[in-house]
């Protein structure tokens, strides 16, 4: 069963999503902009998706990648994407220290996250798509010189810091 795009965008009121096995596809969009999810869980006998570690996120498990995040999503160390649209909207959202394994960030994946203030960006990160941080006016970017990450803040504006020893301990504890 496929979960259509937009089909539940801007729906403000779902605060937890739980994904049965019957569903084989979700588009990027989906849970766009629903602004209080909280809780994600995918049962365990899906085969398309997963929400391994209890990482409050919806994971396509073949690829890796990312498709739906909540407020309170910790991004397992295995995953190489983060989806377009996967954040947006999550008001809540306010720190994400992506882990070494990323390397694409897919179009507007956090876009309209109103309270985003920290983005810790590795050396990994290849790819950002377009408009990724779009609608996120309290957001740093802490990036490596030299990285794509701080082309992309320096291309579009965004305020961003470099990442020293001392500065990635300090917000590895929030």
């Amino acid at each position: 069963k496929t979960i259509s795009s937009k089909a539940f965008y801007n729906c403000a009121n779902i605060s937890s999503l739980e994904i049965p096995a019957t569903v084989t596809s979700i588009y990027g969009d989906t849970f766009g902009n629903c602004s209080n999810i909280s809780i994600i869980t995918v049962n365990e006998s899906n085969s398309v998706y997963d929400s391994r570690d209890n990482c409050n996120s919806i994971i396509e498990t073949e690829t890796n990648k990312l498709v739906v995040g909540s407020n309170n999503s910790q991004i397992p160390d295995t995953v190489v994407t983060i989806g377009e649209n996967a954040f947006s909207g999550r008001i809540n959202l306010s720190v994400v220290q992506l882990p070494n394994s990323i390397t694409a960030i897919e179009k507007e994946a956090f876009a309209n996250c109103k309270y985003l203030q920290y983005v810790v960006c590795p050396k990994t990160v290849k790819s950002i798509g377009e408009n990724v941080f779009i609608n996120c006016p309290k957001l740093v970017m802490y990036v490596y010189k030299d990285s794509v990450a701080k082309t992309y803040a320096v291309n579009n504006d965004i305020e961003y810091r470099h990442i020293d020893a001392s500065i990635s301990k300090v917000l590895l504890r929030n």
